[in-house]
């Protein structure tokens, strides 16, 4: 009983610690769940008169952790944001979407640090096939990927298939450095490609200059 306890309460602490922390997000209500079986499965230890205010904390606190993770992580990630549009877009892929902006936040970033890419899109006309997006940080003189991130938008949840048109968004990507990142600074490349083909959609600048 005291080596399932002391495990228990190993992993609540950790995982939690690690939502704080800012870790792995997700991880974060794992903590309090581990938290909320373990102080269930020693119920008869506690006085009956306890119980149910062991309980009720226990389960404040777990539905709480939640919902800060549901508002606060997954809602930012995974539901369209309207966002305005540009004055000078940066670039048009494929004839049909405009990308608007692009914030990196922070500007300058540690080795090991994440950094997050900010988006906004507008579909010009509607859109038949589903495409997938990269952000990809390279070395200042070369083609070389020192992180990336290759998803659909919205991490699958807002195809392009499905956009509205004439309706600008914001996604986010998030980036990881290399922990043994030793270039002075990196170039990020953004764009669209067709996963089925890994065929990369044309894009163009504002003055017609495609995009390599």
């Amino acid at each position: 009983m005291l080596l399932h306890t002391v495990v228990l309460l190993i992993a609540s602490i950790s995982l939690g610690l690690r939502y704080f922390v800012g870790g792995p997000r997700y991880v974060g209500a794992s903590g309090v769940s581990a938290f909320f079986f373990w102080a269930i499965g020693y119920e008869g230890l506690w006085p009956h008169p306890v119980r149910r205010y062991v309980y009720a904390v226990t389960l404040l606190a777990w539905y709480a952790l939640h919902l800060i993770v549901l508002i606060e992580v997954l809602f930012p990630v995974y539901v369209p944001r309207p966002a305005p549009r540009a004055h000078c877009p940066i670039a048009t892929v494929d004839g049909k979407i405009i990308l608007h902006s692009a914030y990196v936040e922070p500007g300058y970033a540690e080795p090991g640090e994440t950094v997050t890419v900010r988006l906004v899109w507008e579909a010009l006309e509607p859109i038949r096939g589903n495409y997938a997006v990269f952000v990809h940080a390279l070395e200042p003189h070369g083609d070389v990927v020192v992180a990336q991130e290759d998803t659909y938008p919205l991490y699958g949840n807002y195809p392009t298939m499905l956009r509205v048109p004439r309706q600008p968004f914001e996604e986010i990507h998030r980036l990881r450095m290399p922990n043994a990142l030793d270039i002075p600074y990196v170039r990020l490349t953004v764009g669209m490609y067709r996963y089925e083909t890994m065929e990369r959609l044309p894009a163009f600048a504002p003055d017609g200059t495609r995009f390599q």
